[in-house]
């Protein structure tokens, strides 16, 4: 992502007095590396719209990923470049600490880079995720610092085999060395001749410190003496030849560690370019971290920008009044600023009293539009709509100049020159006391001038001033409002709160009133003014009134529907609370349901079971199957009591044709004939007479049951709340299809069923008979017939229970 280009139309003169340099410090303290502070300190506001909006969105990713508490690995870029510079030099070797340097930038590159591939799954974040996915990755380097460098500066032992054999001689040659020269120190002529019993270096070579009147007690090198002279440090010659040998292996030290160097800044010298292109790229990624950081300290936004000359800023607040350039001072509670220019009316003229945020408001809009033309979020609500400006204006504070003997009068002059001289319909101008410094009449003439000329080029233009004349002229011109700063007559104090479209008072006479001044002075005052302006002074006291009720009246509205909004909400999670718990107790409703049905099947079958071994006379079965029909009648008005009642449905009219539930077979069937009050309805091979209101809609829920299971080894049939009048056991082995038979003949009874169907299929004919004579001998079996041609033929054998 480029860099915005600087502007040349922004003047530094502008920069300067609205105190963008500052802007530029503040966003430098938060990146994290010399380059990061070094690209917020070059920012220039730029002027292609789209351009801009592509930063901002991106500052806008930054904001979310910080605001989301999510670390970024951002932490370790050094400036590397003079070393680029270097490595470029055919036979250079960077020395240790710069290489570390070079390593710890690569690994935040890497860092960096897998941190944006993981952005998509969890802040998708599409422009902080290119940008990061440009950065480069070179683990040969880090690979080759890490192994030879260690964290101190120091080059390791295993950096190369020659450099280990060094040093591990050197180790031994130095222990020889002390060794020979610790038996000297304790001998009894190192007792008298040397000045202290220890052993010291000097010029690289290991010494004693010899008292020089027993210089020639021990004979050897003298390498150094004391201050005082009653020292000598000498090498004696038993540890010449170590201390050579030991001045060799340094140098050998020397060449290999240069050696390893050299080989590290040839490996960055074969990817100089790709490293280069990766350093601007974490330059721009810190400017970006530092922008989004810099935006969650002012608790700023995105600002929407247009070409047109439109600004609308609700809430605005001055960045320096947000955000204190030093942490430690105490920031002042400022007043937002909410004010529209652009569109219709192109000039906005601010009145009111001193010290009371004409100039803060004036500056407030000129460097928020600064900020948002350098990819910079703004402290504003949202949306901030403000204009992308060519050229940018302002004449704000005493520019008077000794040494080119100007006046304030004749500097603010001058500046309104050059402003007439380049504005148009693309320039924002922004001037503080326009016609100050001179005779109040021409004056106000002057700046009425100014104003006209400006407003027909549809510059976008807001001047403060104290003349009275110019807020008439505001009124009574086209393109030109009036808008002012709130005093508080009563407390006799500005508000710092901008008021649109009203001009401001000069309070000159309420404010004498209250202060004790005669009523002669004041009525004197009163007929020097003019009635038309007197009249003027007190419209415009009567507006401010009426507009503080209206305030109130709407600040009293708003926390009324903050409360509602809140009793609103609260009302929703009881709500939502309360669903929750209907739903969980009719969960557990259904599941103690479930549990008594099942219940209540084992029992069924246990009492089968019991049937089946005792042999059972009709009559006991029968008895039983009462007993067990009592008992289901129960279990389901138990159901019934955990369920919620169901809607009554509508009333419909029935067709033949007709799908319908049937509520005595609990089953659906389909109706084939109605008549008045009754209906002939087909229920698989079953037809029966019922009367209409013991039909209602098809459930799904209770559709049919599944045919029963094969498995191996035998059959499993699964015994349903609700039995299918009719069995198929085509597929069957004749012993899987008796056992099928048998159970399913106890569950078609217990559920009521007086006639079922059994299907076999024609075949051979083999498992029909075996099923014949099984159904001969059964108990619950009143009768048996083979099937009509028209209900299955030889295929179908119908069973009437008895």
């Amino acid at each position: 992502m480029d860099r915005p280009s600087p502007s040349p139309h922004i003047d530094p003169h502008t920069l300067r007095v609205l105190e963008f340099p500052v802007i530029c410090q503040m966003l430098a303290d938060r990146a994290t590396s010399a380059l990061g502070r070094e690209r917020a300190l070059a920012l220039t506001p730029g002027t292609d719209l789209a351009g801009i909006d592509e930063r901002l969105r991106t500052v806008s990713e930054f904001r979310t990923i910080l605001q989301a508490n999510d670390t970024v690995p951002i932490r370790g870029i050094k400036d590397i470049r003079p070393a680029l510079a270097q490595a470029r030099i055919e036979g250079t070797a960077l020395d240790p600490a710069t290489l570390l340097d070079v390593a710890s930038t690569l690994q935040t590159s890497r860092l960096l880079r897998a941190f944006g591939s993981q952005l998509h799954e969890k802040l998708p974040s599409p422009r902080v995720e290119r940008l990061l996915a440009g950065l480069g990755t070179f683990p040969g380097i880090e690979e080759a610092v890490s192994q030879a460098i260690d964290p101190s500066g120091v080059v390791k032992d295993q950096a190369s085999s020659t450099l280990r054999r060094i040093r591990r001689e050197q180790q031994t040659i130095r222990e020889r060395t002390r060794e020979h020269l610790t038996g000297l120190v304790q001998s009894d002529t190192g007792r008298q001749a040397l000045q202290e019993p220890v052993v010291t270096v000097r010029e690289g070579r290991y010494v004693v410190p010899v008292r020089i009147e027993h210089r020639n007690r021990i004979r050897g090198v003298v390498h150094d003496q004391s201050a005082s002279g009653a020292t000598l440090f000498v090498e004696p010659f038993a540890v010449v030849e170590l201390n050579n040998r030991l001045r060799e292996l340094e140098i050998e030290e020397r060449r290999e560690i240069d050696r390893i160097l050299s080989a590290i800044t040839t490996l960055i010298r074969q990817e100089i370019e790709q490293i280069v292109e990766t350093v601007m790229g974490l330059q721009q990624v810190d400017f970006f971290y530092a922008a989004g950081r810099f935006s969650l300290d002012l608790r700023a936004g995105r600002p929407r920008l247009n070409q047109d000359g439109q600004i609308d800023l609700r809430n605005a607040r001055h960045p320096l009044l947000e955000c204190s350039l030093d942490p430690a001072q105490p920031l002042r509670k400022a007043v937002p600023l909410t004010l529209r220019v652009g569109g219709s009316a192109s000039t906005l003229v601010i009145t009111g009293p001193n010290m009371g945020g004409k100039t803060v408001a004036l500056k407030t809009v000129g460097l928020l539009t600064l900020m948002a033309q350098s990819g910079l979020h703004v402290p504003a609500d949202e949306p901030a709509d403000l204009a992308v400006f060519t050229q940018v204006f302002a004449d704000i504070g005493d520019e008077q100049s000794i040494q080119q003997n100007l006046s304030t009068f004749s500097s603010h002059l001058q500046q309104v020159i050059t402003i007439l001289n380049q504005a148009d319909a693309r320039t924002l101008v922004l001037l503080d006391e326009l016609g100050a410094g001179t005779d109040p009449t021409a004056g106000a003439a002057l700046g009425m001038a100014v104003l006209e000329s400006l407003t027909g080029r549809r510059a976008v233009t807001i001047a403060t001033t104290h003349y009275g004349a110019l807020k008439e002229f505001a009124a009574r011109t086209p393109g030109v409002e009036n808008g002012s700063m709130e005093f508080d007559v009563t407390t006799l104090s500005p508000t710092y709160r901008f008021r649109q479209g009203i001009p401001g008072g000069s309070y000159a006479v309420e404010i004498g009133r209250r202060l004790g001044l005669p009523d002669v002075i004041l009525d004197r005052t009163i007929a020097v003014i003019g009635s038309d302006e007197r009249r003027l002074e007190e419209l415009i006291v009567a507006l401010d009134r009426e507009r503080r009720l209206h305030e109130e009246a709407r600040e009293q509205a708003e926390r009324l529907r903050e409360e509602l909004d809140r009793l609103t909400k609260d009302y929703r999670d009881k709500l939502d609370t309360l669903t929750r718990t209907e739903r969980d107790f009719l969960r557990k409703a259904q599941e103690r349901a479930d549990r008594v049905l099942r219940d209540a099947n084992t029992l069924v079958e246990r009492t089968v079971a019991d049937i089946r071994a005792q042999q059972a006379s009709r009559e006991a079965i029968k008895q039983a199957k009462t007993a067990l029909h009592e008992q289901r009648a129960q279990v389901r008005q138990q159901l019934d009591e955990t369920r919620p009642a169901p809607a009554p449905e509508p009333a419909r009219s029935l067709q033949v044709g007709d799908e319908v539930w049937v509520e005595s077979l609990r089953a659906n069937g389909v109706i084939v004939e109605a008549s008045d009050g009754r209906l002939r309805v087909r229920v698989g091979k079953v037809e029966i007479t019922v009367r209409r209101e013991d039909v209602r809609a098809p459930a799904l829920s209770e559709a049919e049951e599944p045919v029963p299971e094969r498995r191996a080894g035998g059959v499993r049939v699964h015994t349903p709340t609700r039995v299918n009048p009719e069995l198929d056991l085509r597929g069957y082995t004749a012993d899987e299809a008796i056992e099928a038979v048998d159970r399913y003949l106890y569950d078609a009874s217990m559920a009521g069923l007086s006639s079922v169907w059994i299907i076999h299929g024609k075949g051979s004919g083999v498992l029909r008979q075996e099923i014949g004579k099984f159904l001969k001998a059964h108990d619950l079996v009143k009768s048996y017939r083979l099937a009509e041609w028209n209900e299955g033929g030889s295929g179908v054998t119908v069973v009437e229970l008895g």
